[in-house]
């Protein structure tokens, strides 16, 4: 599964943040208290679109951050994830 997230920032260990296969480093960084709402789920195909907030907590800070997440489908399973942020400057921020 490849995991791909593009902020200028590098998160957690993620080298140029394409995640290892068991998901997003942010979980790490907020000690768990990482959550995603999903809004809307749009499906054409191989293709998902699901519309989002992601919320965290960290350094006793809490956040919330509008997404656009993107599955790709190969055979039923998720070969493929890109995150598109809303606020990318903001949650740079929060994540450094």
């Amino acid at each position: 599964m490849s995991w791909v997230v593009t902020p200028r920032v590098t998160v957690g260990s993620a080298c140029d943040r394409k995640e290892k296969d068991d998901g997003p480093a942010e979980r790490d960084l907020s000690g768990g208290a990482f959550s995603i709402d999903v809004h809307n789920v749009l499906a054409d195909g191989d293709l998902v679109v699901a519309l989002t907030t992601v919320k965290a907590r960290r350094n006793g800070v809490a956040a919330s951050f509008p997404e656009v997440h993107v599955w790709r489908l190969r055979n039923g399973k998720a070969v493929e994830f890109r995150e598109y942020q809303g606020d990318e400057q903001r949650e740079d921020r929060f994540w450094s």
